[in-house]
């Protein structure tokens, strides 16, 4: 499949998608680019739902969308006849004029894109009970659909956790509120971890475990100053476990890099205590 192929039916898809979650009609069928594009589709009903943007072109870019191409309609002679000169084939004036017209289309799109874009922007700096704040979780979920691999979706995830932990600190929350919140942030640390532990067991590289430690001791700093309740605790058992099973795996690729060949004596004993230290 070809590249513009492959581009042309996600966005097709996203189209299907969009329009149902707006209340389209549905098609009943599934596609191997439904989880992929879930976070879009979650963002655009996030900013249908709090800010009022619509997934579709608003009635001001269909006006001048319709004018543009009727204004190169006319000018290239879209459509037109002379019935005093014989017919000819003229491929090149319509292909220009198509062109035309899916340039219009493109700059409108890009239009709308940038107009998410700084509907994200704006929410960046949204709190738990803003207006914006469900766009905001929304963008993360998109950035999460996004990213290229599973080191950069772990890094995401652990970016995530940070700014829940910094929305902690900032609105003071107590109680269910904070649980919650928490909550939401150990989720983000569980899968950032997963993730970036995966990617340094496979690449046989240390670089994703340095994220993780550079993680924890900032997480550990920040849980220190919202308090000592059994939920914080709770948050701070977690770092701890992440801290064991980094040191652990760091020390597995140790042996695996310092290892070398004996084929004349196989030295199981140093092997299997090199590994014991994954446990935990």
């Amino acid at each position: 499949m070809s590249t513009s192929v492959f581009h042309r039916r996600r966005a097709e898809r996203l189209a299907q998608l969009l329009a149902e979650a707006a209340g389209g009609p549905r098609h009943h069928t599934r596609s191997t680019l439904d989880g992929e594009l879930a976070g879009y589709v979650h963002l655009g009903a996030g900013l249908t739902r709090t800010a009022g943007v619509l997934a579709g072109p608003t009635p001001e870019f269909r006006t001048s969308l319709r004018a543009m191409l009727v204004a190169t309609a006319d000018r290239d002679g879209i459509g037109t006849v002379d019935n005093d000169t014989p017919k000819r084939a003229r491929p090149s004036r319509p292909m220009v004029g198509s062109k035309r017209a899916r340039g219009a289309i493109l700059v409108g799109l890009a239009a709308g894109t940038l107009a998410l874009s700084g509907m994200s922007a704006a929410s960046s700096d949204a709190m738990p009970g803003d207006a914006l704040y469900s766009v905001k979780r929304s963008t993360e979920s998109a950035r999460l659909a996004l990213a290229g691999s599973d080191a950069s979706r772990g890094q995401l995830h652990l970016e995530f956790a940070r700014n829940r932990l910094a929305e902690v600190q900032s609105v003071g929350a107590k109680g269910a509120v904070l649980d919650g919140m928490l909550n939401d942030m150990d989720n983000d640390t569980r899968a950032g971890v997963k993730l970036l532990t995966a990617a340094a067991a496979d690449r046989r590289d240390r670089t994703p475990l340095d994220v993780i430690d550079a993680f924890v001791r900032g997480q550990r700093a920040g849980l220190a100053r919202i308090g000592d309740s059994a939920r914080v605790l709770q948050s701070l058992g977690l770092l701890d476990r992440v801290a064991v099973r980094s040191a652990g795996l760091r020390a597995n690729l140790s042996c695996a890099t310092s290892a070398r060949p004996a084929p004349r004596r196989p030295a199981r004993r140093p092997r299997v205590a090199c590994w014991a230290t994954s446990v935990g």
